[in-house]
């Protein structure tokens, strides 16, 4: 658009700026899983690791790209093990993380999970197959990484008719204790009864991320 507008080839520029924020998206997705776990031991690592690939991501010659110099070697060997320990400690977080919650809260974190396990797949099915990229593997990788970017969306904000699937358990399991309520006799029956239920459909109902959402 700025070539046909202006006269100015963007290419590198572009191709620069998407790299930069692939480079930046783990992190991120990391930072956003640090509210569900206490333990901060990965955060100094993370943050190195995605300043050293971010300023070798800079300092790669994108025109050489395709020959797989030294430099783009060491620039790949550097942003595949940023992702491998990224993806890998988002994933299970995030996974952790649905534990013990609501349906809705729980299968949003899972599907946060298989998605930021998805994409990195993705990714690292694309940078094997550089040297000898078909048009096969590269629909693949495409397909994988749309996958993963719905499953991101889904678990973000997930439509409407899915959330009311995904609180049918809740839902189902309070009008149970509804049916139990009409035969209690005493005020702690009814508390027994009704309060756990109300509290797990009320957490379903607001759906929110993270490990609060069932508190």
């Amino acid at each position: 658009l700025l070539e046909e507008a202006v006269g100015v080839d963007a290419g590198p520029v572009v191709a620069k700026a998407m790299l930069l924020a692939l480079v930046g998206f783990p992190y991120f997705l990391y930072r956003f899983t640090t509210s569900f776990d206490e333990h901060q031991a990965f955060a100094r690592p993370a943050l190195a690791a995605t300043i050293a690939v971010t300023l070798a991501a800079i300092a790669v010659p994108l025109e050489t790209a395709e020959d797989l110099t030294g430099p783009v070697l060491v620039f790949l060997g550097l942003f595949l093990a940023q992702w491998s320990f990224l993806a890998l400690v988002t994933s299970i977080r995030l996974w952790r993380a649905g534990h013990g919650q609501p349906t809705l809260a729980r299968r949003r974190m899972r599907t946060l999970a298989l998605a930021s396990t998805g994409l990195f797949v993705a990714i690292l099915t694309a940078v094997a197959a550089s040297a000898e990229s078909t048009s096969v593997i590269d629909l693949s990788t495409q397909l994988l990484a749309l996958v993963s970017a719905l499953l991101f969306f889904i678990g973000f904000a997930p439509p409407a008719l899915l959330r009311l699937a995904w609180r049918q358990p809740e839902q189902q399991a309070l009008q149970e204790a509804m049916l139990r309520l009409m035969r209690t006799n005493t005020l702690s029956e009814v508390t027994d009864v009704l309060l756990p239920r109300m509290a797990g459909a009320r957490a379903s109902r607001s759906g929110a991320c993270g490990g609060t959402s069932g508190t």
